[in-house]
């Protein structure tokens, strides 16, 4: 093995750096168009984060935060899982999640539906 080689390899286990901000990534393996932020794997790890593919030049992981009933969001992008989706879920019991802001600057929240079902009565 080279020493070049061998540096790089290094690089990826001890990665501990910022890969340059928190940008959108796309991950690998969704049926879905779902989007990931890409961050080094200890901090999408220590965030409860899901690496699905490498991005950065593989110095980053895109990660992907998703929560379900009784969750909380910590992270940008964060995605609502109703249980068992994607089959439709019957609302037996009240699903909540909680939202806590990441710091004391932001003012709005932006929810999108990606995939929306109502059963009118």
């Amino acid at each position: 093995m080279s020493c070049e080689r061998g540096l790089f390899a290094l690089g990826k286990v001890l990665n501990f750096f910022p890969v340059g901000g928190e940008r959108e990534c796309q991950p690998e393996g969704h049926n879905i168009a779902k989007a990931g932020i890409c961050i080094n794997q200890y901090d999408c790890r220590q965030r409860d984060g899901r690496a699905a593919g490498d991005c950065a030049d593989g110095l980053g992981v895109c990660c992907v935060f998703e929560v379900s009933c009784g969750g909380a969001v910590q992270n940008n992008l964060t995605y609502f899982m109703s249980p068992g989706f994607p089959e439709l879920w019957g609302g037996e019991q009240d699903c909540n999640i909680t939202i806590e802001k990441t710091h004391a600057g932001i003012m709005q929240l932006r929810i999108d539906f990606l995939h929306f079902t109502i059963v009118s009565i």
